[in-house]
């Protein structure tokens, strides 16, 4: 009977099926085997009865909850308590997130004694980066804790990854929706915020604060960011106005016009704000491709990259010549000009194909109109904008809230044998514990070092000293910890050699005793703090850097610094060839040594890679006067005063100088000798102790 009848939807079948066996059971008529049809129907509403509409329990709406509440939270979210405010801190949110995921999956999975899990297309897009980034750090990554720990760096891509396929059995389709205005009103509260900012609201709500100073300060850390999630949420915003007014739902029609106006007031000003700045601000996509390009070069690059947390010596090695005519030529990049340019600059082609299939799950994800709108933008913003933790996660959120999300999810009921069912909590548990033991500890010492900085901005040395070490203490392999450990040291010896040159007549042969060993030691754990910066990582170009300006730095002080500092600045030179201002410094040192035909190929080569540099033309014509070529230092000079605002108190230094030369030249004034360096755009370090001390051997580069 019921196998003659089309019915329209599997609910319409359910319902005549039941008044079918409800009639045959009252006339006693029902089949213990009934017809094959009949068993297709009714096994085909269970399946869809338990997969693809499932009731959502009150417990697996509040692990959903818990879940997109967290990460909804992370836009928003940031603490002036490290030393980046907003991704160190969104990172950690961001695994806490993962690691509650993980928690909430074991005690679902014991207590229905089955595993769901949802292999969505973006959750292969996802794993596919993990799985590429793990396999860089492991083959290329010279230091393999800053790697994990990098917003971009495998432990990153695995939490979301975990979020991605084990959060559909917490979100089901009504319970998504609701889930939702979290997400929208995050995004309405960083509109508004932007509004104040614009209007000078937050700096007089609180003055204490200094980057509420800024109009374009923003909680997710980056402005062009803000602008790309104020894009993503509008259609959805305006798309759910239209379907409340269309419903009769008066309060939330109302509540969502009253945000998509909020987001698109944020979304205008933004723009406004930002469009003048942009070439200014951010790395341009042709420079980024240009690094890019100098990467796939090297055949091991090329497949895996640079690794996750080496990104600034593939700009350094890669930028063009031309980059140095910028006014960004300054500024040095941690992330390349897009998202997908990123990835495969730290991952290799390996994660460039891995990113493409994860840009493979935003198109036409969902049927949802609004939806598939809003993840294209979110495409256009990963393939246009520099990567963005906070990007990131919205987009995954914005997946799991999608409709038929989990319309993929599978279960596997766990087999009934004792070490499967126990062993499976026990090494997820054991996986809980260390992933929350390594978030602990990087944490900890995170806040440790932060408070080490404001103890210096108090100028209290020896506070500044004491929580470094103790930073140091609780996660010795963070190369940053170790460089302004080493600036510390030095410091603190400078500080307190001035004292005993201003105290020299009241101290007593003692005291000069010990604090010359105390300023010795201090020396001493300088250089070896800056040699083990170097140590963690051999290719990072700010290691090399400090080690070759702490050697400087004791030139008068130490033996054998002259040529250890030589020595460190060509290695920089090499990871970092195209920057003018390393060349101006190495040729500053032989200028003191007096090696003066050095001195000018390196003077010669800054002004090659930026031939608007005026501190690298003046230090020429220096050294072309020393070495008595004056036509050399006169038209190195008068370059020099093209490119010298002719109000600043440089000009008058440079033309009293190019007057001077003139003269020489007409023979009217002898050329004055001098053994002292320029004092226009060089470091010139001082003698802090004398007489000098004596560092063993292994104390070089």
């Amino acid at each position: 009977m019921a196998d003659k009848i089309l019915y329209k939807d599997i609910k319409s079948a359910a319902k005549q099926l039941n008044l079918y066996f409800s009639f045959h059971r009252s006339k006693n008529l029902i089949d213990p085997l009934p017809h094959p049809f009949t068993q297709a129907i009714i096994g085909r509403v269970y399946y869809t009865r338990r997969t693809m509409h499932p009731e959502t329990t009150k417990n697996e709406y509040i692990a959903g909850g818990i879940i997109v509440g967290v990460l909804s939270c992370i836009p928003l979210f940031f603490l002036p308590v490290t030393q980046d405010f907003y991704n160190t801190n969104k990172w950690i949110l961001l695994v806490l997130a993962a690691l509650t995921t993980v928690v909430l999956f074991i005690f679902h999975a014991v207590r229905s004694k089955k595993i769901e899990y949802t292999p969505s297309s973006v959750t292969l897009g996802l794993g596919s980066i993990t799985l590429a980034s793990l396999l860089s750090v492991f083959i290329v990554s010279p230091n393999k804790v800053e790697a994990l720990v990098d917003p971009f760096g495998p432990v990153t891509f695995l939490a979301l990854t975990i979020i991605a396929a084990c959060t559909g059995q917490f979100i089901r389709e009504k319970a998504a929706a609701r889930f939702r205005f979290l997400l929208y009103g995050v995004t309405s509260l960083i509109a508004l915020i932007t509004v104040y900012q614009v209007f000078g609201i937050g700096k007089t709500m609180f003055p204490g604060l200094p980057y509420l100073a800024d109009p374009l300060w923003t909680p997710t850390g980056s402005t062009m960011t803000t602008l790309a999630v104020f894009a993503i949420m509008l259609p959805l915003l305006i798309s759910g106005a239209f379907d409340a007014f269309k419903r009769k739902q008066e309060s939330h029609a109302a509540f969502l016009s009253i945000m998509a106006i909020t987001v698109s007031t944020g979304l205008g000003i933004t723009l406004w704000q930002l469009v003048p700045r942009i070439s200014g601000t951010f790395l341009s996509p042709g420079d980024g491709w240009a690094i890019l390009l100098e990467i796939l070069k090297n055949p091991k690059h090329a497949f895996v990259g640079v690794g996750a947390e080496n990104f600034l010596a593939a700009f350094s090695a890669g930028k063009p010549a031309a980059y140095n005519l910028s006014r960004l030529w300054t500024v040095r990049f941690t992330t390349n000009a897009t998202f997908l340019f990123h990835l495969t600059t730290v991952y290799g082609l390996l994660g460039g194909a891995a990113c493409l299939l994860f840009f493979k799950s935003f198109i036409r994800h969902t049927t949802d109109r609004a939806v598939n709108i809003s993840l294209f933008i979110g495409l256009i913003a990963l393939l246009t904008t520099p990567p963005s933790l906070t990007l990131l996660v919205a987009l995954t959120v914005l997946f799991l809230l999608s409709p038929n999300h989990n319309a993929k999810t599978i279960a596997r009921t766990i087999p009934h044998l004792p070490y499967i069912r126990i062993g499976i909590p026990v090494l997820a548990g054991l996986f809980l514990l260390g992933g929350l033991y390594g978030m602990i500890r990087f944490y900890a010492a995170e806040l440790t070092f932060y408070q080490s900085l404001r103890a210096a901005q108090e100028n209290n040395g020896t506070a500044t000293y004491n929580v470094q070490i103790k930073a140091i203490g609780i996660n010795p392999n963070i190369s940053r910890f170790h460089i302004i450990f080493s600036q510390t040291n030095l410091a603190l010896a400078t500080s307190l050699a001035g004292v005993m040159r201003e105290k020299d007549a009241e101290m007593s042969a003692d005291e000069k005793t010990k604090d010359r060993a105390m300023v010795a030691q201090l020396i001493q754990q300088a250089i070896r703090e800056a040699k083990l910066a170097v140590k963690l990582n051999q290719s990072s170009i700010l290691a090399w850097e400090n080690l070759a300006r702490t050697y400087q730095q004791l030139i008068d002080v130490a033996q054998g610094a002259d040529t250890w500092t030589v020595a460190s600045f060509k290695q920089a030179i090499q990871l970092d060839p195209n920057n003018p201002v390393l060349h101006l410094e190495l040729g500053a040192i032989y200028v003191r040594v007096k090696a003066y035909t050095d001195a000018i190929t390196h003077f010669q080569k800054a002004v090659s890679i930026k031939p608007n540099y005026a501190n690298a033309l003046y230090n020429l014509a220096y050294v072309y006067k020393v070495t008595g070529d004056i036509d050399g230092a006169i038209q190195a000079m008068e370059l020099a005063a093209s490119y010298v605002d002719k109000n600043s108190s440089d000009y008058t230094t440079v033309s009293e100088e190019l007057n001077d030369l003139k003269r020489i030249l007409q023979g009217n004034t002898a050329p004055k000798k001098t053994d002292n360096a320029p004092s226009f755009g060089t470091i010139t370090p001082t003698p802090m102790i004398s007489p000098t001390i004596t560092l063993p051997s292994d104390f070089g580069p």
